[in-house]
């Protein structure tokens, strides 16, 4: 199996002085525009927290919430979360590249996983890494155990193409949402088979994305490409609300579950689980391209979007933080699970790492197409990538 790596600057140690810096040289981040609009912080949400800032030493000085998954770090015994995984394979060639003066960190292919001859759309890990699961144009969800020889599930779930995976945090259940129109529920905790616990019926087209509450984990939300966002409870048929917010693309729970980040064309709406109150409504990327991909960075409080040609950053509060644009294809996103000042994005045949935070880019030759979907385990530090070239993929 070829392997690929790629380095580049670690700049948790950076100072605000020299982010600040950085922020004034940079031509996309203009001070008047980052606060021209007030600030209101969103409740029950923190303050975005720079990894170069005084008080933001390490993610793994934190203690996760009850709800969440253990940050990335290593074992008593000095060992690594993801050497307890059953990774085959040694890395042939190592591409280094120096970005700043920090020691540099690698990114290297672990893992190739033909998943099918058609194209895949999603992928995601259990909360502990254990389990990898994808889907996409064949219809079929795909599970391997990457503790157990890479032993695999597979079996036909909608009847039509599959838009988007979830597993349930207790990682008994896996949510699918399919272009039937339709979200099911597959349950494995009555043994080592998933069967269909549920199918909900309340959207009128294509299911774009779902989602569990990472709190509440009988609730799960979902979308459709007319933009409808609905909440459902498992175990009722009918949707438990019908939000006042849109969403088309994707929607992604914040990790304390409290708050909804949606997307719908060059906007990403952001509301109140609870209330279903609207508190921001993000005005996109600077190509006004629909947006592709979402994701919330657990560690320092801030959300990240990309479109076609750019990525940007915004802090909880609704303030723009950083924002890349390139001819990339830009299809994917998600904060690196060991690095959190870094977001990774999958373009064509590509994964582009953005330290954001000194606005250093490099990018590695990772597939033989589009990237269409990228998760990140905080448990194991591992990334996952798929690809509609038939592969997932798994990094570290």
């Amino acid at each position: 199996m070829q392997q690929r790596a790629a380095t580049f600057a670690n700049s948790d140690r950076l100072n605000d002085a020299a982010f600040n810096n950085t922020m004034r040289q940079d031509r996309v981040a203009d001070p008047a525009q980052m606060h021209s609009q007030q600030s209101h912080q969103v409740p029950g949400v923190d303050r975005m927290d720079l990894p170069n800032s005084p008080v933001y030493k390490s993610p793994f000085d934190r203690t996760a919430p009850r709800h969440m998954q253990q940050p990335y770090q290593q074992t008593s015994d000095g060992n690594s979360a993801d050497d307890m995984l059953d990774l085959s394979g040694d890395v042939a060639m190592k591409k280094t590249v120096v970005l700043g003066t920090h020691p540099g960190i690698i990114t290297e292919e672990v893992l190739s996983l033909k998943a099918s001859s058609k194209k895949i759309f999603c992928c995601d890990f259990s909360s502990d890494g254990a389990l990898l699961a994808s889907a996409g144009d064949e219809n079929k969800v795909f599970i391997w155990n990457l503790r157990n020889n890479l032993e695999q599930r597979s079996w036909d779930a909608h009847s039509s193409f599959i838009t988007d995976i979830s597993f349930r945090p207790d990682e008994s259940m896996l949510a699918t949402a399919s272009s039937d129109r339709t979200l099911r529920l597959w349950d494995a905790s009555q043994g080592d088979c998933y069967v269909q616990a549920q199918c909900f019926t309340g959207h009128s087209t294509q299911v774009t994305s779902v989602e569990f509450n990472p709190k509440n984990t009988s609730l799960l939300c979902s979308c459709d490409d007319g933009g409808k966002v609905l909440y459902w409870a498992i175990g009722q048929a009918n949707p438990r609300r019908i939000s006042k917010a849109t969403g088309k693309a994707k929607v992604r729970f914040h990790p304390r579950g409290k708050i909804l980040a949606s997307a719908i064309g060059h906007t990403v709406n952001i509301t109140d689980v609870e209330t279903d109150e609207r508190f921001k409504c993000l005005q996109g990327n600077r190509d006004n391209k629909p947006l592709n991909s979402i994701c919330w960075n657990e560690h320092i409080n801030c959300l990240a979007c990309v479109s076609d040609n750019c990525a940007k950053v915004w802090s909880t509060d609704g303030q723009p933080v950083r924002e890349l644009n390139r001819n990339g294809y830009f299809r994917s996103c998600s904060f690196h699970p060991r690095y959190p000042n870094t977001l990774v994005v999958g373009g064509y045949e590509s994964i582009t790492l953005w330290n954001f935070a000194e606005n250093k880019v490099e990018s590695v030759q990772a597939h033989g197409c589009h990237l269409s979907d990228l998760d990140g385990c905080l448990a194991t530090g591992l990334l996952a990538s798929a690809s509609h070239d038939g592969c997932v993929k798994v990094w570290r």
